[in-house]
């Protein structure tokens, strides 16, 4: 026993007398400076992904309110997609409100949808002209083209930011008729380029949010 006592000791005394060199520490920093450049734009496509998470969730969570306090109220109500402007109209007050359930919050909402408050570099592209929100709970969707069918609202990165470039496109669909709203996923299709922040356009259908 005192022999390895006095083995182990001197080996813990060999390993404490070397240390690390001058070019081991220079070589590690080196290693982890590389790989913290190659987990970085990872890590920066998750935070701007994640924020349109965020921004989806809230837009999602604020149509389905939308479509409840329109049952709750008997109110019509129609949300343009060039603007984002709503208009609701109580069938039991008989007169345009504002007041009468929370619309102002919906607005609210929407209008952080829109766009990002720290960067403000967040669109909201829709394809349709008009939803409509009925007091027995169904919804219309008056589409770009002309037909009708899901409304989808699609949030992402505006194309002067090019650091999200390859940021996946996150997506609302509300469905004609029933009203059923899912959160989803724009993959499989190149992004959409555009500098606004509302960007009507007729070129997203509903087979594209995933």
């Amino acid at each position: 026993m005192k022999k390895y006592f006095r083995v182990n000791k001197r080996f813990y005394k060999f390993w404490s007398d070397q240390g690390f060199s001058l070019a081991e520490l220079i070589i590690t920093i080196l290693i982890a400076g590389i790989l913290a450049s190659l987990s970085f734009p990872s890590l920066l496509q998750w935070k701007y992904f994640q924020t349109l998470k965020t921004q989806g969730q809230a837009l999602s969570s604020s149509l389905e309110t939308l479509k409840s306090d329109t049952m709750r109220w008997g109110s019509n109500c129609t949300l343009n997609g060039s603007s984002m402007e709503l208009i609701c109209k109580s069938s039991t007050m008989q007169r345009y409100n504002n007041d009468t359930f929370d619309s102002q919050l919906i607005l609210s909402v929407l209008s952080t949808a829109v766009q990002d408050q720290d960067r403000k570099l967040i669109f909201l592209a829709t394809n349709f002209k008009k939803l409509s929100f009925t007091p027995r709970g169904f919804v219309h969707a008056e589409l770009l083209n002309g037909s009708t069918g899901n409304a989808i609202f699609v949030l992402g990165y505006r194309s002067d930011m090019s650091d999200s470039r390859d940021t996946a496109e996150i997506c609302v669909s509300v469905q004609n008729l029933t009203g059923n709203i899912r959160l989803g996923q724009r993959s499989g299709y190149s992004n959409l380029s555009t500098t606004k922040s509302i960007y009507p356009t007729a070129s997203i259908s509903a087979d594209q949010c995933q």
